[in-house]
């Protein structure tokens, strides 16, 4: 879908789907033989998520960090379309970090997990063979 299509469906401007995609809210759009802007469905699913999420008072900050999370695989996407219910579970990003904060957050993240990854086979393996208390 070119980007005035994308532009009508969703009443937005073309200047704010090419914000979206410069801030990493969505992914910067395919583009044809002619280097328009070409939108996919995963794109159209993820301007549909922004608008709601915008017009459920969240703030483009706070989506920001929302997309990395996710985009990490730290937080699974909800499927309720309830408006009550999703602002019930993104209420838990309704804080600011100092800066200070940032810096810890930002220099904490070591890119492995605490948790075991059920992918790695030696894991597996131990998981296996572990007896458990009887």
């Amino acid at each position: 879908m070119k980007i005035a299509e994308v532009r009508k469906r969703y009443e937005l401007t073309t200047d704010t789907l090419r914000y979206y995609g410069r801030i990493g809210l969505i992914q910067p759009a395919n583009r044809d033989a002619n280097r328009t802007r070409d939108y996919n469905k995963i794109d159209l699913r993820r301007v549909d998520f922004i608008k709601c999420m915008c017009s459920a008072g969240l703030s483009i900050e706070i989506l920001i960090e929302y997309v990395k999370l996710v985009q990490d695989g730290i937080i699974a996407l909800a499927k309720s379309t309830c408006k009550e219910r999703m602002l019930e579970n993104i209420s838990v990003f309704d804080f600011e970090l100092s800066p200070e904060e940032k810096v810890a957050v930002a220099t904490s993240n070591t890119k492995t997990s605490c948790f075991f990854g059920h992918r790695n086979p030696a894991m597996v393996k131990w998981l296996a063979n572990r007896k458990l208390d009887a």
